[in-house]
């Protein structure tokens, strides 16, 4: 769904317009949607990389035989399956019932996981709860744009966008705190439990305030549908008109229409050969990455890195990506026709990173202690860099698929990020740990070349 004013809307006073900022369009209300969204996002990820951040930890605790790619890869495992479900709430249902239901599971998760410490019930439980919280993996990762497209005027929706996107940082960076400061086996459960407190305040502020869109008083916002026969985008009334005010009446598609449609929409974005160089790069990029991270410890430390280490360089990556994402946002939002130039930027900027990363820590060459800031500097870096893709990214691909649904479109994003997520946490049972560092380079500099052919223009209105 993708909201817009129309010229030939009545003038009213008490209009209410995403790109109009007076009294009536509650400007707290939008913050505070935005607040909850991205608690949710950043408890999500916080109990999906948990075990990965702490693994000598949490080895000593729930035994050695402890599988921390396995509890990383239910993520992407359970959301392939799950993310056309997602998709399809979210176009029926809207952001409240699909944000709340993801709270209710991202809380559930959380609170199973802390019940006991003792094993082999524990383990059990962590396995119950990870699942559970993967469940919530496509409605944190896939309803930002659809967010900020309802929610924030044309001007701040790639920053909108941007801060929803980059809150799984903040949970990142927890998790990563933790993996310095927790030194007892006994600090573990707590640090559990006080994550199942978060998320549970996380519900409460959903259950509390988060409307499905704005509020209004008027009948002059419209709705961009699609025809279900010949895919035209028409503009009809959103909201019912004030009384007396001339009505309009649509017919209301039956839930077989919806789930048809649905279906139209996703072989159209298949159909498309600009969204399928933008997916097919973002998703192998990002979801690399994001299987990189949550695994660092387990690949570094073979290297001669510790837990500590390791520790600091996450903490660094996922604060620094989330302290520019507005930055980035915004000149994102100031440069909207030069998306492609923004984003092959990102790419260059981090496959020289990574580079610089991987000669680094192949032993190549001695590196001595002066130089080993330059590892952190860019293994935080490439990091940063490169999560700040992804509200470019959705921005584009919403771009290039108009007037297919926010949801649909960046829903497919996301898949492919988790399949590509699930393929590296796979592949890291079986290669050593200069392999896995070379493959996030070389699947960086692939996706480089084939963005430098994407033409886009952008027609978002």
């Amino acid at each position: 769904v993708r909201f817009n004013n129309s010229d030939e809307a009545p003038s009213s006073s008490s209009a209410m317009s995403a790109e109009d900022d007076g009294p009536q369009f509650h400007l707290w209300r939008r913050w505070w949607v935005l607040f909850v969204f991205s608690a949710l996002n950043a408890a999500q990820c916080f109990q999906w990389i948990t075990f990965g951040t702490v693994s000598d930890l949490a080895k000593s605790v729930y035994g050695y035989d402890l599988d921390i790619n396995l509890l990383a890869a239910w993520g992407p495992i359970m959301f392939i399956p799950f993310v056309f479900v997602s998709g399809w709430l979210l176009d029926y249902f809207g952001l409240r019932v699909t944000v709340v239901m993801g709270a209710v599971l991202v809380a559930a998760g959380g609170v199973v996981r802390c019940l006991t410490d003792v094993t082999p019930a524990a383990v059990w439980l962590i396995h119950i709860g990870q699942i559970l919280n993967a469940l919530a993996g496509p409605v944190v990762m896939e309803t930002a744009p659809l967010l900020s497209a309802v929610w924030f005027p044309l001007n701040q929706r790639t920053l909108a966008t941007a801060v929803a996107c980059q809150a799984f940082n903040l949970g990142t960076c927890v998790s990563f705190f933790m993996s310095v400061v927790l030194t007892k086996p006994s600090q573990l459960l707590i640090m559990l439990r006080l994550g199942a407190i978060f998320s549970l305040l996380v519900l409460l502020g959903a259950v509390a305030y988060f409307p499905s869109k704005p509020p209004s008083d008027s009948g002059d916002r419209r709705r961009l549908i699609t025809n279900v026969e010949d895919g035209t985008p028409t503009f009809v009334p959103d909201e019912k008109p004030l009384l007396g005010a001339p009505t309009i009446e649509i017919a209301a598609e039956s839930k077989l229409d919806q789930a048809k449609q649905f279906w139209r929409d996703c072989l159209a974005l298949v159909k498309k050969p600009a969204f399928v160089v933008v997916a097919l790069s973002y998703g192998s990029t990002s979801g690399v990455i994001s299987g990189w991270q949550a695994v660092l410890v387990p690949i570094l430390e073979p290297l001669g890195y510790s837990q500590m280490q390791v520790g600091y360089m996450g903490l660094g990556a996922a604060a620094l990506a989330f302290a520019i994402a507005p930055v980035a946002g915004r000149i994102s939002d100031w440069c909207r026709r030069r998306t492609k130039p923004v984003y092959l930027t990102l790419y260059t900027v981090t496959c020289i990173l990574i580079t610089v990363f991987c000669l680094l820590t192949g032993n190549y060459f001695d590196v001595g202690k002066g130089w080993q800031w330059l590892v952190y500097v860019s293994s935080i870096g490439a990091v940063a860099v490169l999560n700040l893709v992804t509200p470019v990214v959705f921005e584009l691909a919403v771009d290039i698929t108009i007037p297919i649904t926010e949801s649909t479109s960046c829903g497919m994003l996301v898949l492919l990020n988790n399949v590509a997520c699930l393929a590296f946490l796979l592949a890291g049972e079986k290669l050593n740990p200069y392999a896995l560092n070379w493959s996030v380079l070389a699947t960086t500099a692939i996706v480089l070349v084939a963005m430098t052919f994407l033409r886009s223009s952008y027609r978002k209105v």
